[in-house]
């Protein structure tokens, strides 16, 4: 059915789904309380110091509900505890602590390739797309992108006898854009699908960004093929940057302003693609496989007790230091005096509450 053990994959669902708990909060609570049951029990208590007296807890039952659900639906729920969650997923800082998958699992572990681009490309942006794919799939490697239509398409049309994988920005039921119906069906068959959202998620506008950071995550290197200065695509290569993975970039004609993304991409050191081989040496001679996590963070549970009057003086610090801006949480500590532990639990509180928001490279700042 799954691996992850049965109790621990209710309270899993738990607690990611209890309000404002995100990926990265979901560890923070793990790190600190070492048991998911311990951490979901311990949420009230922590909201209170913040100053909320109630905060929504997911319930057992919805979450049975919710894995019932997915294994009516032949749905596979991985949690980052399975051996089928991507290597190197696992390594990125907002991972998901559960994603939904249909297909074929193994296709998770291979070594990836991310190939996106624009939705209204050029025909030469389809045709490139859909031509380095099939010659990466032919060079092992695992060619993965967003099915969206044009560059993402491609992407997958070219890679799909060698299996390709597709991220989903809805739940696993969601297809979209609708004209890719016919190949949603083909890459279940021949390769995986991928989600993050419950089935019934609906596709949102704000749910790409967060699915573009899992495309990268997964992914050895990140290919942009045809993109304007302000798409998604320049977003995921940012993510790409950001987690450490390589960026690839076919350039363009100056006076191309679907494609101006590529040039500034390659301007900022992205590796200029010209055929296939431009990606395969540089993989191939990085040799540096991203061993996989460990999972020590149940094993170690910090039971040392901080001072109230501590807290309490941390608390109001804390809250005149955080502003709009996000500030890296390293300043905070050397600004504030306190130590790690008793910040990282006061940013919990927050966070709980609704109060703070967390960015990438360990940044917080105040919710406008």
């Amino acid at each position: 059915m799954h691996e992850t053990n049965y109790n621990d994959l209710v309270n899993i669902i738990r607690l990611i789904r209890s309000e404002n708990v995100g990926p990265i909060t979901f560890f923070k609570l793990i790190e600190k309380f070492g048991d998911f049951k311990e951490a979901i029990d311990s949420i009230p208590s922590l909201v209170k110091n913040a100053g909320k007296n109630k905060i929504n807890i997911f319930s057992e039952s919805m979450a049975k509900k919710e894995i019932d659900l997915h294994l009516k639906n032949n749905v596979k729920i991985i949690t980052y505890k399975d051996s089928f969650y991507p290597p190197l997923l696992k390594k990125i800082e907002d991972r998901p602590p559960l994603i939904f998958c249909k297909g074929n699992l193994q296709f998770l572990k291979k070594i990836s390739v991310a190939i996106v681009g624009s939705r209204n490309a050029s025909l030469l942006g389809r045709n490139t797309s859909f031509k380095i794919a099939k010659e990466l799939s032919e060079n092992g490697f695992l060619v993965v992108s967003g099915l969206a239509k044009g560059i993402d398409r491609e992407a997958h049309l070219g890679a799909i006898n060698k299996g390709t994988v597709a991220f989903l920005g809805g739940g696993i039921d969601s297809i979209y854009p609708l004209e890719n119906k016919e190949l949603f069906a083909e890459i279940e068959e021949k390769g995986a699908l991928i989600s993050e959202y419950p089935i019934g998620s609906k596709v949102l506008v704000n749910n790409f960004p967060r699915r573009n950071r899992l495309i990268s995550g997964m992914s050895r290197g990140v290919l942009v093929v045809e993109a304007n200065l302000t798409s998604g695509s320049i977003i995921t290569a940012k993510y790409a940057i950001e987690q450490g993975r390589e960026v690839f970039a076919i350039p363009s004609h100056p006076n191309d302003s679907r494609n101006l993304g590529c040039n500034y991409l390659i301007k900022n050191g992205a590796i200029l693609v010209e055929q296939v081989s431009d990606i395969v040496e540089v993989l191939k001679n990085n040799n540096c496989i991203m061993e996989d996590l460990s999972d020590n963070m149940l094993k170690v549970k910090n039971t040392k007790i901080i001072d109230d009057e501590i807290l309490k003086k941390a608390r109001q610090k804390i809250d005149e230091l955080i502003g709009s801006s996000p500030i890296e949480i390293e300043n905070l500590v050397a600004v504030s005096g306190f130590g790690y532990e008793i910040i990282n639990q006061i940013l919990l509180e927050l966070e709980l509450c609704g109060k703070i928001e967390r960015f990438p490279n360990n940044k917080i700042a105040k919710c406008i």
